[in-house]
């Protein structure tokens, strides 16, 4: 990504391409560790003029400071980082790839307020209110739930790819619930995904039906989050 080794301390690839499973409609992703705020900006403002080039998400980069990114390993994001670095590829600057360890009480705990979330977006859909909002927490939960079963349950293999475990449960409605995650990804920062913060505008152009689709599919999915929660829960005790 043109410039960002200069405005950064750390730039590791990860996801698929790292792990070389990577196919035709995969995205590259990256987490930059940038040597300031000025800097994270400029390199958040490059990755999504880059991710706007295609007519798909080509591009997923999670920038951090120093300060975020120490927050971050030891917070919610824990399990993301430490997944996703832990066969990750150092591109330039520092090794961060044995920088997060997994903490299982914040696995345990983040993992109940995505059963939450998934729970409040069923409930908007139900009501036919904050569409967007709803799907981006649907998906990521999904996406959450693909990392902790491979990962820290092992009982998914490696056979079975992201996008297939979330098709599983999302059907046809996987397209419409990853470009609303996306949209959010854009342009809500990842500390404020609060639904309520997302225009009712946004939501226009998804009708009654949309909203009844992906309702069901969100029911799906929560019957499968309080399920894995249970495990997640005895895991972290057994391990603490």
């Amino acid at each position: 990504m043109l410039g960002a080794k200069d405005l950064s301390v750390s730039i590791v690839l990860v996801g698929s391409h790292a792990i070389r499973r990577a196919h035709e409609g995969s995205d590259v992703d990256l987490i930059v560790i940038a040597k300031g705020g000025r800097e994270a900006e400029a390199i958040r403002t490059v990755a999504d003029r880059l991710s706007r080039m295609g007519i798909r998400q080509v591009l997923d980069c999670k920038v951090y400071t120093e300060l975020e990114f120490s927050r971050a390993k030891s917070g919610r994001e824990n399990r993301f980082l430490w997944t996703c670095l832990v066969n990750g590829k150092v591109l330039s600057g520092r090794d961060i790839t044995r920088e997060v360890k997994l903490l299982p009480r914040v696995v345990k705990d983040s993992y109940w307020v995505h059963v939450q979330e998934v729970e409040d977006a069923c409930d908007r859909l139900s009501a036919g209110v904050q569409f967007t909002g709803s799907c981006y927490h649907i998906y990521d939960a999904l996406v959450t739930t693909y990392f902790v079963e491979r990962f820290i349950l092992n009982v998914t293999g490696p056979a079975l790819t992201k996008g297939d475990f979330v098709h599983s449960y999302l059907g046809n409605q996987q397209e419409t619930a990853r470009e609303r995650y996306y949209w959010i990804a854009k342009h809500i920062h990842a500390d404020t995904t609060d639904t309520l913060r997302v225009a009712t505008s946004v939501d226009s152009r998804f009708g009654s039906e949309d909203y009844a689709k992906m309702y069901e599919k969100g029911l799906s999915v929560l019957h499968l989050l309080r399920a894995i929660s249970a495990r997640v829960m005895e895991w972290a005790d057994s391990v603490d």
